[in-house]
């Protein structure tokens, strides 16, 4: 794990602007993309030009509780630990963590960080800050396993199960298993005799410090997961229904089991992907799987693009704004 107040040989300018030259490049890709494929592109605009701005609305307003209820997650971890926080600034942080993680090349590390910062920020001790960032990660990967697991059976029950979904889910839970034990290794590692020997080498006595009066009770408390982990699942389903109202508002007929299946898959293949939101993994794997579904490829493209325009990058402006004190980028 980085150290929180460490310094870093690379600035969080610097890595913002490499965050957005991955993004600039992705882009141009794009362009080219779009360039080449001139009538595709055509019907893609004319899809864009003619979307019912009813369902739009709709799609917009699905996005507003998302960030409301990830600062839940962060208010009911905090008030575990005897600290209450205003859902304003823990909502304002929803969106700082999703730009840094947009901006930053670092598999979404960095939002996570900044989310250790900003608890301090608000007066948390770093071991009290440490247990809300364990007990935040373990609800979003108890949710986002749930609702993995529940759209794999729905693509196997429709036949849509490639190798190239297999693989990725694959990896996407392995990943998800080896966090989780990690995170209860470092909650538990008091009793276990297994990292005697690995504290004592000297690189990892500041972790362990950091670590040494965290409380494995309260990051495993089934009565806390449980909480936390409902609202984590009630934002999987507010990006399903913002997907499924962009799809009705260009005039697909679509329902929510493909808009479910679609985000879903694509969120993996993004989680799997090191490059920051997620960048051309969530977009190939939502276009694909759209088409997969029945959607009309020049649709998929359309719907994809306005969701990552609403969800990713006009939250940019605001989350960055409220980033730069964590960021170090504000005197």
């Amino acid at each position: 794990m980085a150290e929180v107040n460490g310094n870093s040989n690379t600035s969080p300018r610097s890595q913002m602007l490499l965050g957005f030259l991955v993004s600039g490049i992705f882009l141009i890709a794009i362009v080219i993309f779009a360039a080449v494929n001139f009538e595709e592109t055509k019907e893609l605009f004319h899809l864009l030009q003619n979307s019912d701005i009813g369902w739009i609305v709709i799609a917009v307003l699905a996005q507003i509780p998302t960030y409301i209820f990830t600062g839940i997650v962060w208010h009911l971890s905090a008030k575990a630990v005897n600290y209450h926080l205003t859902l304003k600034s823990l909502t304002e942080l929803a969106l700082e963590q999703l730009s840094v993680s947009q901006i930053i090349p670092s598999g979404g590390l960095a939002g996570n960080i900044i989310v250790i910062r900003a608890m301090k920020r608000f007066g948390l001790p770093t071991t009290l800050a440490l247990e809300i960032f364990f007990i935040e990660t373990l609800s979003f990967y108890i949710a986002f396993s749930a609702v993995a697991f529940l759209s794999v059976i729905i693509l196997w029950l429709h036949h849509g199960v490639t190798p190239i979904i297999s693989s990725l889910v694959s990896i996407f839970f392995v990943i998800q298993f080896t966090v989780v034990v990690l995170i209860w290794a470092a909650a538990n590692h008091k009793k276990l005799r297994l990292l005697v020997w690995i504290k004592e080498r000297k690189i990892f006595s500041k972790f362990f410090s950091l670590i040494e009066n965290i409380s494995g009770d309260r990051v495993f408390s089934a009565e806390l997961l449980f909480e936390t982990t409902f609202f984590r699942l009630a934002v999987f389903l507010l990006d399903t229904l913002t997907l499924f109202a962009i799809l009705r508002a260009i005039g697909v007929e679509a329902n929510l089991t493909i808009s479910f299946v679609a985000f879903i898959i694509a969120s993996i293949a993004g989680s799997v992907v090191l490059l920051p939101g997620g960048i051309g993994g969530f977009e190939a794997a939502s276009i694909g799987i759209l088409n997969l579904l029945g959607i009309p490829l020049g649709a998929a493209i359309a719907a994809t693009i306005i969701f990552r325009g609403l969800t990713l990058w006009i939250p940019l402006i605001p989350g960055l704004i409220y980033a730069r004190k964590d960021l170090g980028l504000k005197k």
